[in-house]
């Protein structure tokens, strides 16, 4: 498959991004989410350890299709964790922004239990 950058998110995919983020950070304030970039033309969330990059892009199959590119990096270890694209007819983009935070949250978690012992 081939990956190319898109220009933006559409205003359909930035409204649902944003309800997410509004969702998770009303239900879980204790994970210190924030909003550093929103939706020009990415999207960019942050925690004391962690960062969200959400980027519009193109996968080509029979003709462009719109994807997402994800990338959670690592403040201490100053690596990318996790560098993935997503068609988001396979799953949508509020689904991939959700499944990035519940692993963020549970890395999160186990840096606090790590700190603990």
């Amino acid at each position: 498959m081939t990956y190319t950058l898109r220009d933006r998110f559409n205003t359909h995919e930035i409204h649902n991004v944003r309800e997410v983020f509004k969702n998770v950070s009303s239900a879980i304030p204790e994970l210190g989410l924030k909003m550093c970039v929103d939706g020009t033309p990415f999207f960019r969330f942050a925690t004391d350890r962690y960062s969200i990059t959400l980027s519009p892009m193109w996968v080509r199959h029979r003709k462009n299709e719109p994807a997402c590119n994800v990338v959670i990096t690592s403040y201490s270890l100053k690596v990318d964790v996790l560098d993935l694209c997503i068609a988001t007819r396979v799953r949508p983009l509020p689904q991939i922004l959700a499944l990035a935070l519940t692993i963020v949250q549970d890395m999160e978690q186990l840096a606090d239990n790590q700190a603990e012992s």
